[in-house]
């Protein structure tokens, strides 16, 4: 599938930009983007749909893609300046004296290469795809090679990533770098793209393609190709089994943990582990060790102390950038795409597991909320009420009901407040809730109107 996928919000910026570029209206406010996401997200599909544009516009572009922007040995820059100064030749018919003066280092060229160009053109576009935001050798390269341009309004630099970058120790860098997270797509956006691909896939199949993607546009791709060339039928068990078994080889195997190499440990040791952490939405070091510890196979160590969780939360998350703390969560959680990946297998291939898993975090969940004040009760308070509906055979609406109803009466105002606000935003807890316990939805549902 090579059809570009509506994103509107970026391709906003994007144009913003040309327009500032071309017409000299307005000032370039975002000189700099980076678009960071995790793999199969959309970021060199942005790339490419900037690259043409600028061939439509006749601007030279300069684009390079994963074989250029990895550095040889992690630190030598040589074969990025090389490609860049390679490119920018194609835009002279006799290249300029700089070009031709061997004894300036590879930065020098690069830097008055970009300078002459910038001169000689209206302006000036350059693409680096699949940059590496913990390699500082690189970020600083960038940053530096940048700092010497960015004073002409003319250039327009765009960046993609894993995880966002970061201008450190540079304030002017920092100001003119505007970090975009590209996210799953939207469902009408999806919906339009996969009646677009194919007309034979019906509503229903559309409705769980979404449901099991989540907007995430490489699994979208897999799941629907894989549908239609293999004629399943995603009301069979055995099907959706075989349709899972498919996205995992495709979408994890060969693309989260694709760079994942010896000495790290296998491919199956990382999946072990991710498929545990995919039933929480949210979780600190002590449910990660409980889930782990309890319900994992025996692939999964034990680990002799608390502390040590918080090294293999960094060793899952190397190479992979997929399971990182969560701010507005205030816990860690993994990437909500890679997430639901492992949701469904989970939920296709280990039932009896999955619900044992749900059955202990809403219980869970529910003991700390009771344990804890503020504004950790209201989300531990959550958690419980999305693991519960999970399991409708656990406890009955009327259990839920008495629950929150104590929580309700004991918990302060401001804390009411928040609760309020999460839940309107909470769509998942939202939709499982009515689907499943719409007592609980509206009572919950009606109590909110009231703080409002």
């Amino acid at each position: 599938m090579d059809t570009f996928i509506n994103r509107s919000d970026e391709l906003e910026s994007i144009e913003k930009a040309f327009n500032a570029l071309l017409y000299k209206n307005t000032l370039l406010s975002t000189p700099i983007i980076d678009f960071f996401g995790i793999d199969g997200i959309g970021k060199t599909r942005i790339l490419k749909e900037i690259a043409d544009r600028c061939t439509a516009k006749n601007l030279p572009c300069i684009k390079l893609d994963e074989k250029h922007t990895q550095l040889d040995g992690g630190q030598n820059t040589s074969r990025i300046s090389r490609a860049i100064v390679r490119q920018a030749k194609k835009y002279w018919q006799q290249s300029p004296d700089i070009l031709r003066d061997r004894k300036r280092d590879a930065h020098t060229q690069v830097v008055e290469t970009i300078k002459v160009l910038l001169e000689k053109t209206p302006a000036v576009v350059i693409l680096l795809d699949a940059i590496d935001s913990s390699n500082e050798a690189l970020v600083n390269w960038i940053k530096t090679t940048l700092h010497e341009l960015i004073e002409h309004n003319n250039l327009f630099v765009v960046l993609t990533s894993k995880q966002q970058i970061v201008f450190e120790n540079d304030w002017l860098m920092t100001r003119r770098l505007t970090p975009l997270q590209l996210k799953p797509l939207k469902r009408d956006d999806c919906t339009s793209y996969l009646t677009s691909f194919s007309k034979a896939i019906p509503h229903e199949t559309i409705n769980i393609i979404f449901q099991w993607t989540r907007g995430y546009p490489s699994a979208m791709e897999v799941m629907t190709d894989t549908i239609v060339k293999r004629q399943l039928d995603v009301a069979k068990s055995e099907d959706k089994q075989l349709l899972i078994t498919i996205i995992i080889e495709e979408i994890i195997d060969k693309k989260v943990l694709a760079h994942v190499k010896p000495p790290n440990p296998s491919l199956s040791w990382y999946k072990d582990h991710l498929r545990l952490l995919s039933i929480p939405r949210r979780f600190n070091l002590i449910i990660m060790q409980e889930l782990l510890e309890k319900f994992g196979p025996p692939s999964i160590s034990k680990r002799p102390s608390r502390l040590e969780y918080m090294g293999l939360q960094r060793q899952l998350n190397a190479g992979t950038d997929i399971l990182y703390w969560d701010l507005q969560k205030a816990a860690f959680t993994l990437d909500e795409s890679i997430r639901n990946i492992f949701f469904i297998d989970q939920q296709e291939h280990h039932p009896a597991l999955f619900m044992d898993m749900h059955r202990y975090l809403a219980q869970r969940n529910k003991q700390l909320a009771s344990e804890v004040a503020g504004s950790d009760s209201v989300r531990y308070l959550r958690e419980y009420l999305y693991h519960s509906a999970q399991d409708q055979a656990a406890q009955t609406a009327e259990d839920m009901l008495q629950y929150i109803e104590h929580q309700f009466n004991t918990i302060a105002s401001d804390v009411k407040i928040q609760f309020t606000e999460e839940f309107r935003q909470d769509k998942e807890l939202r939709e499982i809730l009515e689907k499943h316990y719409p007592n609980v939805y509206t009572y919950i549902k009606d109590h909110v109107a009231t703080e409002e």
